[in-house]
């Protein structure tokens, strides 16, 4: 009896809001979207790399070689992985 109370309440709620509470719903949501994008837009990307970090991905075996990025031949970055899964 009480769910299809609730279920009824819930069905009619957006004709007893109005169409003006459910823009309002809207516009403030696009305004969140909208807003969360200019701060993921505001810092370029080239300032949030640090300099200091050596490319792992994308480069090539010969490339990790030459920055001492291998281990007995497999990437440093492969090899702690694997041996981190194998202890745990």
């Amino acid at each position: 009896m009480f769910s299809s109370g609730l279920h009824q309440f819930f069905q009619t709620l957006p004709e007893r809001m109005g169409a003006g509470a459910l823009a309002i719903c809207q516009s403030k949501a696009a305004v969140r979207l909208k807003e969360d994008m200019k701060k993921i837009v505001a810092v370029p990307l080239s300032e949030e790399k640090n300099p200091t970090c050596k490319k792992l991905f994308g480069v090539s075996l010969q490339e990790l070689q030459r920055q001492g990025l291998m281990e007995n031949g497999v990437p440093t970055v492969v090899w702690s992985l694997v041996e981190y899964l194998t202890l745990h």
